[in-house]
C-alpha cells in the first residue's frame, strides 16, 4: 500500500496527474461522460421490450421501424443507439438500424455523439469507415431546410 501511495505521489509530482482506468459509466471507453437516459418515455420501454425478444430478425424489425419513427426525442435516439449497442449480435443488423437512425430526418446532434461514443461496437473497419463516410457527407451536403409553402388561399365566392 505504501509503495502504491509514493508512486501516486511521484506520478503527480513528475507528470502532473493521476490515470483513472475505470470511471465510465456506459463503458464506452476510460473517462468518458455517458449522459443519462432519461427513461419516462413510452418509446424506452419499447425499445427495451423489443431488446428482451430472442429473435435476432424479430429485433431488428422492432429496432428499424423504431428507429425511422418521426418525432423521435435526442434522449429516444440515444437509448436506440446504446441498445442497438447491447442487444444485437449481427453487425449488419446493427449497421443498418444505426443508418436507418443517420437517415431519420430527426436524426440530432446527441445521437451522432453517441453513434461516435460508440463507434467500437461495430468490429469491422468497413462498418466503421462506411458510418463516418456518412456524417461527413451530411455535413458537406446539408439537407434543405424545411419548406413551408404558404397556406391555400380558398378562392372567392363569385356571385351568379
Amino acid at each position: 500500500m505504501k509503495t502504491l501511495m509514493a508512486l501516486s505521489i511521484l506520478s503527480i509530482t513528475f507528470c502532473g496527474c493521476i490515470v483513472v482506468t475505470k470511471c465510465d459509466p456506459c463503458k464506452s471507453r476510460p473517462c468518458t461522460y455517458c449522459p443519462p437516459v432519461v427513461i419516462n418515455e413510452p418509446i424506452i420501454a419499447e425499445i427495451n421490450a423489443a431488446c428482451s425478444l430472442i429473435s435476432e430478425s424479430d429485433k431488428f424489425q422492432l429496432f428499424a421501424g423504431l428507429a425511422s419513427r418521426p418525432g423521435l426525442s435526442d434522449n429516444a435516439q440515444i437509448y436506440l443507439v446504446r441498445k442497438t449497442s447491447d442487444c444485437f449480435i449481427s453487425e449488419t443488423n446493427k449497421f443498418d438500424i444505426i443508418q436507418t437512425l443517420i437517415h431519420n430526418p430527426v436524426f440530432s446532434p446527441a445521437a451522432k455523439a453517441e453513434i461516435l461514443n460508440k463507434l467500437n461496437m461495430f468490429i469491422s473497419e468497413s462498418s466503421k469507415h462506411a458510418i463516418l463516410d456518412e456524417f461527413n457527407r451530411m455535413a458537406l451536403n446539408p439537407p434543405p431546410p424545411a419548406q413551408i409553402s404558404p397556406p391555400a388561399m380558398a378562392p372567392a365566392p363569385t356571385n351568379p
